[in-house]
């Protein structure tokens, strides 16, 4: 009856492991991580596949661009832009509250125009960085909201 419980507790080892027709912990990881890494490797081929397919490789400068866009540090300027367009333009309605019928000045124009042109340039840089992200459906909505805003 002891022979027969042999290999199959917590602590056997892998030769008992073996004889009993189990496969040690050390080579089921092994195995393990070889298919992984036989999937993965099965996956990037198909990834460039369907790269080459939809498309030529993109120039190294699309690749940088791409890698900006979508990088945090892009995000949170992006972020900050929108922040403190927001704050000058109640910055604008209460001064045009505080002034009715009077135009306003030029600051607000040029100021009201450097937001717009940076919003502009955000969006062309989205367009051209990864023209199918920018349609994708997952964004499509949001995109087509800033084209209508700006």
């Amino acid at each position: 009856e002891e022979s027969d419980l042999r290999g199959f507790g917590r602590h056997a080892s892998p030769d008992a492991a073996k004889a009993n027709g189990r496969k040690s912990l050390r080579s089921r990881r092994s195995q393990f991580l070889q298919e992984e890494e036989a999937r993965r490797a099965t996956a990037y081929a198909m990834v460039d596949t369907e790269w080459d397919i939809a498309e030529a490789r993109p120039p190294r400068w699309k690749l940088q661009l791409r890698s900006f866009i979508f990088s945090t540090r892009f995000e949170l300027l992006i972020f900050a832009a929108i922040l403190t367009n927001v704050i000058f333009v109640g910055y604008e309605v209460d001064w045009k509250t505080q002034n009715p019928g009077e135009t306003p000045g030029l600051e607000f124009v040029v100021i009201d125009s450097m937001y717009t042109l940076l919003f502009l340039t955000e969006l062309v840089l989205r367009i051209v960085a990864d023209p199918w992200d920018f349609l994708a459906e997952s964004n499509r909505s949001w995109n087509l909201f800033d084209c209508f805003v700006i």
